[in-house]
């Protein structure tokens, strides 16, 4: 890869890069998995979501879970034109390594996040009660540091270019070497021009999530109809065998284990608790330290304000940590 770079071998340094190009059955769509610091601004675009009004098969939908559909791969389309005439539109990044044939059918991107301990996710207080529009899909915040805050920052400054949106920080991926651009503002995603200081997170319950070495998923409590995150008990759904005089027969009612909320559903929060025990009310909301992640990129208005748009970075795959016990438990001796 030295090698190649040194002598600008461009082309064969985008498929030395590390990816994966896949096609998405369930969604209908090429993606590509690539790393965060392997992106390259000349290869983004943007693909407004397809409704039903300019569909031909009468198929297409706006919703954030089917965005970003392509006619399948034996069909390639050609990338989305990156024009103004985008803007007020909720839509998909995708992505085209340059130099290559990636552009006959431009993929939806799937970000690679994977430096060690660079984002933290910052959850409310109190869990929310899911709603009409989004019956089972959690709304975070996350932060990113060190390296990883600039190229989000870069990343998400390219996306407003190509949308024509205006930025205040008008960074280029490849600027990040040098440093240029960088003098007049703070690095940070609210410099963008589609995003605030804290991106905004989504979690569905497609996501896969793994906190503690512990496979969680996102559900509802029945009793406080609150969204949260539990562990996974992969027992939770056997059934039991009882003998009767009938023969064998199956306790579907029965359940082996339950499973235990790490975040929101059925567990109280700090202030519930402190209520209990007569303390005064203090709102504390719960932070995870992300040690890798994929996450699919959308653009949409922020409030339903179509003259402000965001990135909301959608969970694929979230791998991380809520306690620090788990960390200390991978750290290793010298020598050993």
């Amino acid at each position: 890869m030295r090698d190649v770079r040194y002598f600008h071998l461009r082309g064969l340094e985008q498929k030395l890069i590390p990816c994966d190009i896949s096609f998405n059955l369930k969604r209908n769509q090429p993606e590509i998995l690539i790393r965060l610091e392997d992106i390259r601004q000349s290869g983004i675009s943007f693909k407004p979501d397809i409704t039903p009004s300019n569909s031909s098969s009468g198929s297409g939908s706006n919703d954030p879970s089917t965005a970003g559909h392509s006619p399948g791969p034996g069909n390639p389309q050609s990338p989305a034109p990156s024009i103004s005439a985008s803007l007020s539109r909720a839509g998909t990044v995708a992505y085209a390594r340059p130099y290559t044939d990636d552009h006959a059918n431009t993929n939806i991107l799937i970000l690679e996040v994977s430096s060690t301990e660079s984002t933290t996710l910052h959850f409310p207080a109190s869990a929310p009660k899911p709603t009409p529009e989004t019956p089972l899909s959690l709304e975070l915040r996350a932060t990113f540091h060190s390296n990883t805050m600039a190229r989000i920052t870069s990343l998400f400054s390219v996306i407003a270019s190509k949308m024509g949106l205006p930025a205040t920080q008008p960074l280029g991926l490849m600027m990040l070497a040098s440093g240029g651009g960088v003098a007049t503002q703070p690095i940070s995603p609210a410099n963008s021009g589609v995003s605030d200081r804290r991106v905004r997170i989504r979690i569905s319950p497609d996501c896969y999530i793994e906190m503690d070495k512990t496979p969680v998923e996102l559900g509802v409590d029945r009793e406080s109809g609150r969204l949260g995150i539990k562990r996974i008990n992969a027992e939770r759904r056997m059934k039991r065998v009882k003998v009767s005089e009938k023969g064998y027969e199956y306790d579907g009612d029965a359940e082996v284990g339950v499973s235990e909320w790490v975040w929101g559903g059925a567990k109280k929060t700090e202030s519930q608790m402190q209520n209990e025990a007569g303390g005064e009310e203090e709102e504390v909301s719960d932070e995870w330290i992300v040690k890798r992640a994929h996450w699919r990129l959308r653009v949409e208005p922020v409030d339903g304000d179509g003259a402000r748009m965001q990135v909301v970075l959608c969970g694929v795959r979230i791998e991380g940590y809520a306690a620090e016990r788990s960390r200390n438990r991978e750290r290793g001796f010298l020598g050993a």
